[in-house]
């Protein structure tokens, strides 16, 4: 019989325990404990939240627009660099339409053509299409779950600016020399030999 009440103490204490060790770690109880709103353990949750954007909000300066990891501004930037790349693709298939407008037109070389069709084609898929659809996903998807950001929001801000800088690849300034002649859809054998048109 003793021995009965002592094991029923042991498991009552252990209990305790385990509720006291939930307690302390549930989220109301680590947000009162973590942030108190001025000094309250008691605060509201309009308190709380108010204090939590605080914290969350980036820095109005320079290096807090350069280092955000709002998943609506790097979503914004990925949109409005995409658009930018867009018109330059926009511009790259304009001069190629103004080359075949016409017979015998000398607005670009078989070379240059076909350098064109090479950026043309890489810019609307690399620098516009896949840009178009990071953006719009860095935007909504946090905003359709119900989250706060993205999953690692520093990788996504990394990403934004990766991308950013291969294209500085994409431009004759960017590299040393302007991509080849060939196409990816024509083989390299058949470039030199194909027709004019």
């Amino acid at each position: 019989m003793f021995e009965h009440k002592r094991s029923t103490r042991l498991v009552a204490c252990v209990a305790s325990s385990r509720v006291a060790l939930f307690a302390r770690v549930s989220r109301p109880a680590r947000r009162q404990d973590l942030l108190p709103a001025q000094g309250s353990p008691n605060s509201s949750e309009e308190e709380l939240e108010a204090r939590l954007e605080e914290i969350w909000e980036a820095p109005r300066t320079l290096f807090g627009w350069f280092g955000t990891v709002d998943h609506k501004r790097i979503g914004m930037r990925y949109l409005v660099t995409a658009m930018a790349f867009l018109v330059i693709g926009g511009v790259e298939a304009l001069v190629m339409r103004v080359q075949l407008a016409g017979p015998e037109r000398d607005v670009l070389s078989p070379e240059a053509y076909g350098q064109y069709f090479t950026m043309h084609g890489a810019t609307m898929i690399l620098w516009y299409a896949a840009p178009v659809l990071s953006g719009f996903g860095n935007y909504l998807v946090p905003l359709l779950i119900g989250s706060r950001d993205m999953s690692f929001p520093r990788l996504n801000a990394f990403s934004y600016w990766a991308f950013l800088l291969s294209a500085r690849r994409r431009t004759p300034a960017g590299s040393r020399t302007f991509p080849s002649a060939a196409t990816a859809t024509i083989p390299r054998t058949t470039s030199t030999s194909m027709r004019w048109p």
